[in-house]
């Protein structure tokens, strides 16, 4: 390998990295979303009467 192979290899890595993390935090707010939904006043005890 030569430096810029390394170079394209790291930069590659650290998106790849930095994009599964993005889809993590996407997928875990849709979830908490749909849980609300689904489960209206289980994720607020202040808010039930």
């Amino acid at each position: 390998m030569d430096r810029d192979e390394l170079a394209y290899f790291y930069h590659s890595v650290g998106k790849a990295i930095w994009h599964m993390q993005y889809v993590e935090q996407t997928l875990g707010q849709m979830l908490l979303i749909m849980g609300r939904d689904i489960k209206p006043n289980s994720l607020d005890p202040e808010e039930v009467e």
